[in-house]
C-alpha cells in the first residue's frame, strides 16, 4: 500500500488514493512503509487489544505518530463522535438524500464537483459519475441539513479527502457533520467568513509570537494573512498537503480537536521561513507562499508531523480559545 500526491516527476504508478505517485515519493515510501509495519503491530498490541489504551494521553501519543492506514476509517469515526451521531439517525442519511433539494446549493454543487481532484483516476477516466456521484450526495446532504451555511467553497476538498479515505458516503456525511458540530470552531463556515479571519489573525499573532524575524518580516511588506492562508484554513489543508500528510492532520484533528489547524498553519509558514526572507517584495513573498503545494518536504509525513507540534511549542486549548477571542474583537466581532 503506497499514498502519495501530486508533484512535478510524476511517474506512471498510482497510490492507494488514485494520485500517481512522484520519484521522490516512492523513495520515501521504501523507508515509510517500515515504519507503517511497525505502528500496526503496536496499535494491535497496545490500542486494539488493550483496555489500558482507553488512556487519553496514550491514545493521543498514538494518534500522533499516524492512525495505520487499515484501521484508519474506523478510527476516525470513533475518536471523532460521527459515530455516535450516526448511530443516533441511522436512516438519517439514506432519507436526507432523497428529499429536494434547493436548486441554488445544486447549482453551486455541481460548478465545484469538476474541480475537485481532476488529476486524480477516481475522478477521470470513466470512473468520475461514481465518485463523483458519491461526492455530490455528500456535499447536496450536507447543505440541505444545515441551511445556514449551505454549500461552501472547499467542502468538495475535505469531502472528496474523506471519500477517498473511508470510500462509504455516508460515513464520510457524518464525519464532515461531525466537524461542524462538534470539532471546528463555532461558525467557522459561516456565510460571513469571521471565524476564517479570526483563525488568519490568530495565525499572524502566533508567527510574530513564536517566529519573530519571520513576522517581523511579514509585516514589513503587510503582507495579509488572508492571501495565503484562506485555502488552508477552508480546505483544512486538503489540496494542499499531499493526501496522507493531509490524514495524518485529520488524525490529530478528530481525536484532538481544531487547535492542529492552528499548528498546521505555523509549520508550514516555518517550512517556508527560509524563503520568505530572502524574498524583498510583496509580490516574491506570495509567490513564495503559493509554492507550498509543491514543496516536496511535506511529502515525509512523519516528519512534518514531528515539525507540527515541534514548531507550535506550547499551545494549550485555554490559551487558543482566549487568544480567539481577543482575534475576534481585532476583526470586528462583538
Amino acid at each position: 500500500m503506497i499514498f502519495s500526491f501530486r508533484f512535478k516527476g510524476m511517474t506512471n504508478i498510482d497510490d492507494n488514493y488514485g494520485f500517481a505517485c512522484s520519484k521522490d515519493f516512492q523513495d520515501f515510501y521504501e523507508e515509510y512503509k517500515t515504519v507503517l509495519a511497525k505502528r500496526q503491530g503496536r496499535w494491535e498490541t497496545n490500542i486494539l487489544n488493550d483496555d489500558k489504551a482507553k488512556s487519553e494521553k496514550i491514545l493521543k501519543r498514538f494518534v500522533r505518530k499516524g492512525i495505520p492506514p487499515e484501521i484508519r476509517k474506523e478510527y476516525w469515526l470513533k475518536i471523532s463522535g460521527a459515530e455516535d451521531q450516526q448511530k443516533e439517525h441511522p436512516n438519517g442519511y439514506s432519507t436526507w438524500k432523497q428529499e429536494e433539494k434547493d436548486s441554488k446549493l445544486q447549482i453551486e454543487v455541481d460548478k465545484d464537483l469538476e474541480r475537485t481532484y481532476p488529476e486524480n483516476k477516481y475522478f477521470r477516466n470513466g470512473n468520475q459519475e461514481e465518485f463523483l456521484g458519491k461526492l455530490k450526495n455528500v456535499l447536496l446532504v450536507l447543505g440541505h441539513r444545515n441551511p445556514d451555511i449551505g454549500y461552501c467553497q472547499g467542502f468538495n476538498f475535505v469531502a472528496a479527502n474523506l471519500l477517498l479515505t473511508v470510500g462509504d458516503e455516508e460515513k464520510v456525511y457524518w464525519l464532515m457533520q461531525c466537524l461542524i458540530d462538534k470539532i471546528l470552531p463555532k461558525d467557522y463556515y459561516a456565510k460571513d467568513m469571521l471565524a476564517l479571519q479570526v483563525e488568519q489573525q490568530v495565525l499572524s499573532t502566533l508567527v510574530l509570537k513564536k517566529m519573530p524575524k519571520i513576522g517581523k518580516h511579514l509585516q514589513r511588506f503587510d503582507i495579509n494573512y488572508a492571501l495565503f492562508s484562506t485555502k488552508w484554513f477552508i480546505c483544512l489543508f486538503c489540496d494542499v498537503l499531499p493526501i496522507e500528510t493531509a490524514n495524518r492532520v485529520f488524525d490529530c484533528l478528530f481525536n484532538e480537536g481544531n487547535k492542529i489547524l492552528v499548528r498546521v498553519g505555523l509549520a508550514l509558514v516555518k517550512l517556508l521561513g527560509p524563503d520568505l526572507l530572502k524574498a524583498d517584495s510583496f509580490p516574491d513573498v506570495i509567490s513564495q507562499f503559493k509554492k507550498v503545494e509543491d514543496d516536496k518536504r511535506s511529502l515525509n509525513c512523519h516528519e512534518f508531523m514531528i515539525a507540527v507540534f515541534k514548531d507550535s511549542g506550547s499551545l494549550s486549548k485555554k490559551d487558543l480559545e482566549k487568544l480567539r477571542l481577543e482575534c475576534l474583537k481585532t476583526v470586528g466581532g462583538s
